[in-house]
């Protein structure tokens, strides 16, 4: 649970892109939901609260929007990781079956 002062903390400001990219997944998290209670409080429909409302729909799309680029960064190096893991389980592949194909060639050429 988050205390009142950390709360108004996490409402009050707006992160720049650096600090989005610099928050832990669990603080991503925790401002998330902070602001998504804040839209599910019952509030009063001024245009200030509107406003704001909106200014909270922002950021949460900001913090969905950093969660998603970790995620496709992640599994980004995955990818390459299989990829080279593939690519060097080939290359063995093809220099044993190269040695053995030519142990064969030379075999074939050896007078009996």
């Amino acid at each position: 649970m988050v205390d009142d002062d950390r709360m108004h903390r996490i409402l009050g400001e707006r992160e720049s892109a650096r600090e989005l990219r610099e928050l832990s997944n669990v603080e991503l998290d925790v401002r998330h939901d902070v602001l998504v209670g804040q839209l599910n409080r019952p509030g009063s429909a001024s245009i200030a609260a509107l406003i704001q409302r909106q200014e909270y729909i922002s950021r949460i799309d900001s913090y969905l929007m950093e969660r998603r680029r970790r995620e496709s960064a992640s599994q980004g190096e995955r990818m390459e990781a299989l990829f080279r893991s593939i690519n060097n389980r080939l290359t063995v592949i093809i220099v044993i079956a190269t040695i053995v194909g030519v142990g064969r060639w030379l075999g074939a050429l050896r007078p009996r």
